[in-house]
């Protein structure tokens, strides 16, 4: 209070107000309500950004939801510098002088090792004891792991505190994009919701939406345009009551963007989650990154990761229609990785330049750098078992069904599935999946639909000639 008077009274002896006091052509009494009221709309306007920062901090949202009061952290000023362009005073955008180079260490981070994955823990000094209730509702099950360390729990055990689970079931959503608003965003995640995540067995699979900040937070963005900033602060608002409400959502904290270390932000988010020595509740021997258009088969889901040990290093998904750009990796819609490697890439610290940009290419350029006499790793193509619907032979020994854009479809390719299981004879259940060799080995032949998809892609002009050669699809 002390400060607003001296300021008030620096403000009043100025110069400018002291001719306007004095001024004979505006009646005394007339001046006198006309300079208080310049006064206070002068005080209101020194005052209104610390005004505005605290009525959006205290709209009842946690901490770390609110909007930022200090500067971005270093890696989220990196993704802004990143993604934002600079704007002239006509609203032209001016070249940044440093893009070029941004550019050049982007393109060299998928050629070269970072030094922190390189010095941290690695994968082979992790391990992964992880127990499992395979079924509640039966007491004696074999484990179907042959290692050791890969070990089960019965309703019965005493290691039922620590018990584990098979898979963490990771599906990237978002609090709105570009063609999508909020409430879109929240039917759609309503969706899954209702006849999707309910497929899953909780003792075996933990199925969560994977988001990030809306954007418009960064910097002093809020004060520039108040209304967008109330906007942000009632999704943000929505977001945590959404969560609350049904305790499937994490928010990881940096803005949402694909292209600006979400996937790593992820890993991290995991190893942090389940962090620790020995056995540890809830940790999975699997994480699986996917995303709102992609439907898994659950039945051969769990039925690709059960007999794997999750203590070796397994990179999981499909090749199948990749881009021949960026060496050996595979495709977004759905991969995985077992505990070792998550814990690997979600404690390393890595700068800006080797974790954004074309995420699924980039979690196969970690991999590629681990030492193969220590860390070897077992690649598990699916090939076109999983893919986008439009271009496969689903059956039962699909695994995942891509590109399914719109809520209908959704309905539809989720129908599909299960017709074909029930017309099959087959249950549609856990215990019921595809043996994987089946399905890996279905999934080396290319369907005629992706053929003529891929054909048809290089008569408009997209740079795909390579896509189908040498994948798990060109058998």
């Amino acid at each position: 209070m002390t400060r607003l008077r001296l300021r008030l009274h620096a403000l009043s002896t100025s110069v400018p107000f002291r001719y306007f006091r004095n001024s004979s052509f505006i009646p005394k009494r007339k001046r006198s309500i006309t300079y208080l009221l310049l006064l206070l709309l002068i005080s209101f306007l020194i005052f209104l950004p610390g005004t505005l920062n605290s009525l959006f901090n205290h709209l009842h949202l946690p901490t770390h939801l609110r909007l930022p009061t200090s500067p971005l952290d270093p890696q989220a000023s990196a993704a802004f510098s990143l993604t934002k362009p600079r704007l002239d005073q006509s609203g032209e955008e001016v070249p940044d002088e440093s893009e070029g180079q941004q550019e050049v260490e982007i393109q060299r981070s998928f050629e070269e090792p970072d030094f922190s994955l390189l010095s941290g823990k690695q994968p082979h000094e992790v391990g992964c004891d992880v127990p499992i209730v395979w079924d509640p509702s039966v007491s004696n099950v074999s484990d179907s792991s042959s290692s050791s360390s890969t070990s089960i729990s019965t309703p019965n055990s005493n290691n039922d505190n620590n018990t584990g689970v098979l898979v963490f079931l990771g599906v990237f959503s978002a609090a709105q994009s570009s063609d999508k608003s909020p409430s879109e965003m929240r039917r759609r995640r309503d969706l899954y919701r209702q006849i999707y995540f309910p497929q899953f067995p909780k003792n075996l699979v933990t199925a969560k939406f994977i988001l990030g900040l809306p954007p418009g937070g960064a910097g002093k963005d809020k004060f520039r345009n108040p209304a967008a900033a109330v906007s942000r602060a009632r999704v943000l608002r929505g977001l945590e009551e959404e969560r609350e409400e049904f305790g499937d959502m994490v928010i990881l904290d940096m803005e949402d963007n694909i292209d600006s270390g979400k996937t790593h932000k992820y890993f991290q988010w995991v190893a942090k989650e389940y962090a620790g020595e020995g056995q540890v509740k809830g940790r999975p021997r699997f994480v699986v990154s996917s995303d709102l258009q992609t439907l898994l088969v659950m039945p051969n889901l769990i039925s690709a990761f059960r007999k794997l040990d999750c203590s070796t290093n397994v990179y999981w998904g499909t090749s199948a229609g990749r881009s021949q750009y960026f060496g050996d990796y595979f495709r977004g819609l759905a991969y995985a990785m077992s505990w070792p490697l998550i814990s690997w890439i979600g404690q390393a610290d890595m700068p800006m330049a080797h974790i954004t940009k074309i995420e699924d290419a980039r979690t196969g350029q970690w991999l590629r750098h681990l030492d193969p006499a220590e860390d070897p790793i077992t690649r598990i193509d699916y090939g076109w078992t999983m893919g986008d619907w439009n271009q496969l032979d689903v059956g039962l020994e699909t695994v995942a069904l891509h590109w399914c854009k719109w809520d209908d479809w959704v309905v539809e390719q989720q129908e599909k599935i299960q017709k074909i299981w029930k017309d099959a004879g087959r249950p549609f259940r856990w215990d019921q999946g595809i043996e994987s060799s089946v399905s890996v080995a279905k999934g080396k032949v290319t369907p005629e639909e992706a053929r003529r998809e891929h054909d048809r892609q290089i008569q408009a002009g997209w740079d795909v000639e390579g896509n189908l050669k040498g994948d798990a699809g060109d058998g």
